[in-house]
């Protein structure tokens, strides 16, 4: 197991239980939440980027249930009006979509050198 991974899954999970014990439905108030959701995004964000989380490893399994628990967070948030919460969904979305747009310009400029080079001949 490498303890630094398992360090960091620790402190999402921390992070976690700090806005579910600081949770007061009477008291949406977003301010309170929205630095601990920050906080959490950024250090979700950098677990989803270690190449040694992969999807067969329990990392990622981890990774997943604190994910799915921050979602759990964020409905139960939206159900008493305490809104604006980053879903973890829109990063993931975010990091598909420039990866996606990457790929495509570089294979569209590989088939273009093609295209180019077949004229020459």
């Amino acid at each position: 197991m490498d303890m630094s991974i398992i360090s960091k899954l620790y402190d999402l999970f921390i992070i976690l239980c700090m806005m579910h014990i600081g949770f007061n439905e009477n008291d949406p108030n977003y301010n309170k939440y929205s630095g601990k959701a920050k906080e959490f995004i950024e250090n979700y964000k950098k677990l989803k980027g270690d190449s040694s989380i992969t999807e067969d490893s329990p990392y990622y399994k981890l990774l997943s249930t604190l994910s799915n628990d921050y979602d759990n967070f964020k409905k139960k948030c939206s159900d008493v009006n305490c809104k604006d919460i980053l879903p973890l969904q829109s990063i993931e979305k975010t990091q598909i979509a420039v990866d996606f747009s990457e790929r495509t310009s570089e294979q569209l400029y590989v088939q273009g050198s093609e295209v180019t080079s077949s004229f020459r001949r």
